[in-house]
């Protein structure tokens, strides 16, 4: 019985194991998001005091209105801060008309239309 040889290896085969350098660049990937979340947590830490003393600060014993575009601002800024503080100018350009588009309705009359406003804009800056 002949010896079966075969030479080269098939392109499927070839595309197969692509996967194997993508796991080890997703493995370093994930140990430099670790790293920074890490380094991250005084400043969300502080964030969250911050917000909890603001809205403390804006809500006790007062009516919404205004306080809830002064404590959208101090959210949308401490999440914008915490997800990644190195954009540039023209981006924080963009979200600020962004935010403050979606927190016009509310400085005209607070209503539930008015809050989902807020909230789109919100869930805008994040997406």
């Amino acid at each position: 019985m002949p010896d079966l040889i075969i030479r080269g290896l098939p392109s499927s085969l070839a595309n197969d194991a692509r996967w194997l350098t993508q796991e080890a660049a997703r493995q370093n990937e994930i140990a430099s998001a670790s790293k920074m979340q890490s380094d991250s947590a005084p400043f969300a830490l502080l964030a969250i005091l911050f917000l909890i003393t603001l809205a403390d600060f804006l809500f006790w014993q007062y009516p919404i209105g205004i306080s809830l575009v002064i404590f959208s601002a101090g959210l949308c800024a401490a999440a914008l801060m915490n997800l990644s503080p190195s954009f540039s100018k023209r981006d924080w350009l963009i979200f600020t008309g962004v935010w403050s588009l979606s927190a016009l309705p509310i400085l005209e009359f607070v209503q539930i239309t008015s809050v989902l406003f807020l909230i789109l804009g919100h869930a805008g800056l994040l997406i």
